[in-house]
């Protein structure tokens, strides 16, 4: 094997000559090399050391044919910018093409940023170069000479350097780095982010990667980023991941926490003579990389990394990216086939929980609620404000809901947030004190579980007119002001957190909302995910033999009776489960037992009740 040179690459282990053995088998590398004029070349990391240089990282080098490899070389180190390894690719392309005495029509290459390089690089004299998804020419033999030189099968095939001087990256990136990595370590957002839980991180610039949070089944700690989101989900996916990384096409970096005596002695030796931050002797930062190019790693991966290590912690604890900043969300929604009912009680909600009060609209108008054609029951957002003098109870909650917006207001301009950022979390607030009172008729304090839901995944979506800006950050000022009722109002929502860190499917239902007529076949599909969801976690009541019901006295009664049923719905549910029942079908027919004898109480004859 032959040493390649030039910038970013240093010279192999083995310099002692072409590695073909026989004429007969250079005869046949030149007749493939004049037969495929298609070659592809690659660089693949070796999963070693080098035990005479620990600032080694050695990667093999490889043109091939269809039919051959036209010219191998193993380097000590490369440096993972597309630059380097596109200068050593050009080495190892010259050398294919003295060996194979003819030049290639076009030069196909794993990564997209590298071909742009070489073909840089070969702009004025060189063939074609252009990017390919996977290794085509260059897998099986690339495999394969891993696989021989390390004794087995390592693929995806990963560098494992002694020092972290080995990738070739600059100190000052490296700090930033290691501080990042320490303030991660100390948060803990392991704690808060299961394992399996999928995060969609992106970056100032549009781009958007997958990330997975690792320790909270408390054995491996860190963080990876995925180049492909969809990549990620398909790890989890898979029952054997190692089949999900074999296919994978995107590139990962990850960071580890390992204790000390675990990281190889030189490496040890390093850290001390730098000095970075480490926030544990068990907590020190290591780094792999999959699919890159070259196996290394750039400094535009780095600074990814880095900042994902920063935006993570936020995100959990509900701050505002700073300008710059990452913004992370949840990756993907829930699959409504494979909801479950959550089979727990609310859990304590405080003094100032009325989980079963709502709102009762003044029946004394019925005349005139039945002129204004009102809607069905089952569509309790689409009708219009029914005439007539509110109740005092009306009044009192609505004037109960602007001192609460006035109130968490203040306390968020004395705490030294802008003046735009505390009015964006004024009107997020309003709103969904509006939906609260004016669509589900509840004060404040009767908030439920599926009130929550349908505020965020499909009410919100539709009726934002306050700009993209601030709609977007309806999770955090709901995550502000729900800790605010808490301290302030005594009011509990043990299931809030959940549903507001789900930031990835709450964007993806505004991303995906046609629009807000609900007349609109494509809205009332887009929709039907919601109710559908509210009803097999058991949030929303059976509401099918509603729709064309006739309730003596109009619009009014009938959705004052509805919001009652609603409302019931929610503490039959929790009174159910806190008495012990566990089984998800003796809960649905108590449920609905509860709802046939609720509708003889007030006096409906409905259908037989199906299963939610």
């Amino acid at each position: 094997m032959h040493g390649g040179g030039g910038p970013g690459s240093g010279h192999g282990p083995d310099s002692a000559g072409p590695f073909y053995e026989s004429a007969s088998q250079l005869t046949k590398l030149r007749e493939s090399a004049r037969r495929d004029r298609t070659w592809e070349v690659t660089a693949v990391p070796l999963p070693a050391a080098l035990n005479d240089d620990p600032d080694a990282r050695p990667v093999v080098l490889m043109a091939a044919t269809r039919d051959v490899v036209l010219a191998v070389d193993v380097v000590d180190r490369l440096s993972g910018e597309p630059e380097a390894v596109a200068e050593a690719l050009l080495g190892i392309l010259r050398r294919a093409m003295e060996q194979g005495r003819t030049r290639p029509r076009r030069v196909t290459s794993h990564h997209p940023e590298v071909a742009r390089a070489l073909a840089a690089l070969l702009a004025d004299s060189g063939p074609e170069v252009c990017s390919i998804e996977t290794r085509d020419r260059t897998y099986g033999p690339a495999r394969g000479l891993i696989a021989d030189m390390m004794g087995g099968d390592l693929w995806p095939p990963m560098s494992t350097p002694a020092t972290w001087g080995a990738w070739d990256l600059r100190d000052e990136a490296l700090r930033e780095l290691f501080s990042a990595a320490a303030a991660f370590y100390r948060d803990r957002p392991w704690r808060s982010i299961p394992d399996g839980a999928a995060l969609d991180v992106r970056f100032p610039d549009g781009a958007a990667w997958g990330g997975s949070v690792m320790g909270n089944a408390g054995e491996v700690f860190g963080l990876s980023l995925y180049q492909d989101p969809a990549e990620l989900l398909e790890v989890y996916d898979y029952l054997d991941p190692a089949e999900a990384f074999d296919r994978m096409k995107g590139r990962v970096v990850s960071l580890m926490f390992e204790a000390a005596d675990e990281l190889p002695r030189p490496m040890r030796r390093e850290l001390g003579r730098k000095g970075w931050e480490v926030a544990d002797p068990t907590a020190y930062p290591v780094l792999n990389a999959i699919n890159t190019p070259g196996g290394g790693v750039s400094l535009a991966d780095l600074e990814r990394l880095t900042e994902a290590l920063r935006a993570i912690p936020r995100w959990i604890e509900g701050t505002e990216p700073p300008d710059g900043g990452a913004e992370v969300t949840r990756l993907g929604g829930p699959d409504a086939a494979f909801f479950h009912p959550t089979l727990r009680p609310a859990g304590p909600r405080g003094s100032g929980a009325r989980p079963g009060d709502f709102l009762a609209l003044p029946e004394e108008h019925s005349d005139s609620d039945a002129d204004q054609g009102g809607p069905g029951l089952g569509e309790p957002d689409t009708y219009g404000p029914i005439p007539g003098d509110p109740s005092d109870a009306l009044v009192a909650a609505a004037a109960h809901a602007r001192l609460l917006v006035q109130d968490f207001a203040a306390e968020l301009d004395r705490s030294g947030l802008g003046h735009e950022t505390v009015r964006s979390h004024a009107l997020n607030v309003s709103a969904l004190l509006r939906f609260l009172l004016e669509v589900r008729g509840i004060p404040v304090g009767g908030i439920s579980e599926g009130d929550l839901r349908e505020f965020l995944h499909d009410w919100h979506p539709r009726h934002f007119d306050d700009g993209l800006t601030v709609a977007r950050r309806m999770p955090v000022s709901l995550k502000r002001f729900f800790r605010y009722l808490e301290r302030e109002e005594d009011l509990q929502l043990p299931w809030a957190g959940p549903i507001l860190e789900d930031r990835g499917y709450i964007r993806l239902r505004m991303d995906s909302c046609p629009g807000s007529d609900p007349d609109d076949p494509r809205v009332s599909e887009w929709r039907l995910e919601v109710m559908d969801e509210l009803e097999r976690r058991l949030l929303r009541p059976d509401l099918g033999g509603y729709d064309e019901l006739s309730v003596e006295g109009g619009v009014s009664r009938r959705i004052n009776l509805t919001r009652q049923l609603e409302r019931s719905w929610v503490v039959w549910r929790d009174e159910l489960i806190e008495e012990g029942v566990d089984d998800p079908l003796e809960l649905v027919a108590d449920l609905v037992q509860r709802q046939s004898a609720w509708e003889l109480s007030v006096g409906i004859e409905t259908p037989a009740a199906s299963v939610p």
